[in-house]
């Protein structure tokens, strides 16, 4: 391979990737949500769990990972972490044993008590795109969150 492919295949890669953009826009805007609630002792990741669950009390584990769209033992094993700082409560029920989550009083409170800290950087992030781009930001997460590419 001539260095000048090399060349061209990353200045592609880097001008046009979709993968690479969206992997440091969720570090960018993660960062922000991270260093806010960092003295509540919860992250972004563990507060997005928090509101799925509370969204949907008691459902599977294998639901709420598809709603989170992260794989169901990710979601597990950040859930256990979760049960142990007594945030959730996992449970197994039915002839099946389906797993499922349910909010404890604190985790509940942990929603409440992080809520305006959520909002903050929210409205501080949505104040630096200006509001019609960041309506247009977040009505593009949401539809390439929703995409479902099939394999050929």
């Amino acid at each position: 391979m001539t260095t000048s492919s090399l060349s061209r295949y990353i200045d592609d890669v880097a001008c046009q990737c979709l993968g690479l953009r969206a992997a440091r826009a969720a570090r960018v805007v993660a960062r922000q949500y991270d260093q806010a609630l960092r003295p509540l002792g919860v992250s972004i990741g563990q507060y997005s769990v928090l509101m799925a669950v509370g969204a949907g009390a008691g459902r599977s584990i294998s639901k709420l990972a598809d709603a989170l769209g992260l794989e169901r033992t990710t979601l597990t094993r950040n859930l256990r972490v979760m049960e142990r700082e007594h945030l959730v409560v996992l449970s197994d029920e039915g002839p099946r044993r389906t797993r499922s989550v349910s909010l404890t009083a604190k985790g509940e409170a942990m929603i409440v008590k992080a809520y305006p800290v959520w909002r903050a950087v929210q409205d501080k992030l949505m104040d630096a795109m200006g509001k019609e781009k960041g309506e247009n930001a977040r009505a593009l997460l949401d539809l390439v969150g929703n995409l479902d590419v099939a394999e050929s």
